[in-house]
């Protein structure tokens, strides 16, 4: 890599999304195909939402997990374990990043957000809307990739709370069947100048 080159970054959904300066992340082929995992016992969404403790307490469970690179233990405290540990382990292999921090309750969803509305049913009236901030750092830049993403918390037959999974826990530009990768994107040199002035 010469002299003056960068690296930037876009989110790509259906057009250009956002461009944060130090990559290019593209909606990829699907990590699952499609198709739904079914997820294994008698855990099941019931028809009421957590309280608000439970919901804070497992979306900070859940991002302390992400972020930790515990992936199993992230995507079962979902309700959807065996998709969200696929699509999970699919964003850190083609990502790449070399940390990612995530801060519950921080930020604010995009105008017109809704909780997520995954593979399985649970309608927004049983769920309780959070939002986090992500940093995703990269080894090689000095930039971050930052966003503010958005979880639906539902209640499940347990009694418990979990993240009602969908593509758009990941990030909210993603839809179903889709993930992200990365692209280099290298910025011409920049050119330097010297001004002088004259009496």
């Amino acid at each position: 890599m010469h002299k003056g080159v960068v690296i930037g970054i876009a989110v790509v959904a259906t057009g250009m999304a956002g461009i944060a300066g130090y990559g290019v992340y593209n909606i990829a082929t699907a990590v699952t195909g499609g198709s739904t995992a079914q997820h294994a016992g008698p855990r099941t969404v019931v028809d009421q939402p957590p309280t608000a403790q439970q919901a804070a307490d497992v979306e900070k469970a859940f991002l302390d997990a992400w972020a930790k690179g515990d992936l199993e233990a992230a995507g079962a405290l979902t309700d959807q374990p065996g998709e969200a540990t696929a699509a999970l382990t699919a964003f850190r292999t083609k990502v790449k990043p070399s940390a990612v921090t995530f801060t519950p309750g921080a930020g604010q969803p995009a105008p017109g957000a809704s909780p997520a509305a995954g593979s399985s049913a649970a309608p927004a009236a049983h769920q309780v809307p959070l939002t986090f901030s992500a940093k995703v750092e990269f080894t090689g830049s000095t930039a971050a990739w930052t966003y503010t993403g958005s979880l639906g918390m539902v209640k499940m037959s347990d009694g418990k709370a979990a993240v009602h999974w969908a593509p758009s826990v990941i990030h909210p530009a993603l839809g179903t069947g889709r993930t992200i990768d990365v692209k280099p994107v290298y910025a011409p040199p920049a050119r330097s100048a010297t001004a002088t002035a004259s009496h």
